[in-house]
């Protein structure tokens, strides 16, 4: 029986499949995602004290997480997602802020490194952002993860993509895997006190 490895580094992916991403752009993302999963189990596998696990939330007019639950990155697959709908990116915002918790991605019984968490979007949110931005700004999780903003083609909102990120080097542009690639590192965790909770 496989010893299970000491330490846990969640990595989610926010992917914009909005209307304006069809064609060439979610193209980009979809060949990238899936070039870059075999490089994620390569790390996890040579890595004999960490255990990567992934999930991804898409946004469109509704939000929708790919796994019920952070997939280990050894059995992790990707399937091509499809543009359509509008870009609901505040949505968004208030479910990784619910996810980013002790009752959602993270077991108070395992020990983690920062997560990594990258938003790829082509444009502006057509919901209300800031508010939900203000909150999750304030999630302990959030605040401790290693988070990268991609901005797909000279459309993307970098002004969302920096305030996410909270600093503008951080928001990059992609085309190949090892863009993403380099921001995939392991960095060790603080559990938030009690006192860092969200009321």
């Amino acid at each position: 029986m496989e010893t299970p490895k000491e330490w846990i580094c969640n990595i989610i992916f926010i992917i914009d499949a909005s209307e304006s991403m069809k064609g060439a752009k979610i193209g980009t993302v979809n060949s990238t995602i899936e070039e870059l999963v075999p490089e994620l189990m390569d790390i996890s596998e040579c890595n004999t004290d960490v255990s990567i696990y992934v999930n991804v939330l898409k946004i469109g007019s509704s939000v929708r997480w790919l796994f019920k639950e952070m997939c280990c990155a050894e059995t992790f697959r990707w399937h091509d997602i499809h543009a359509s709908g509008s870009r609901n990116t505040g949505m968004a915002l208030d479910e990784l802020n619910r996810k980013l918790s002790s009752d959602g991605f993270f077991d108070g019984s395992k020990k983690y490194l920062k997560p990594i968490v990258f938003l790829l979007t082509d444009g502006t949110s057509e919901d209300d952002y800031k508010e939900p931005m203000k909150v999750l700004r304030n999630n302990p999780y959030f605040n401790r993860a290693i988070r990268v903003g991609v901005a797909i083609g000279a459309d993307a909102d970098r002004d969302l993509l920096i305030q996410f990120t909270d600093c503008e080097d951080r928001v990059v542009t992609v085309h190949t895997p090892d863009m993403l690639k380099k921001w995939i590192y392991f960095e060790e965790f603080e559990e938030p006190d009690l006192q860092d909770s969200i009321p």
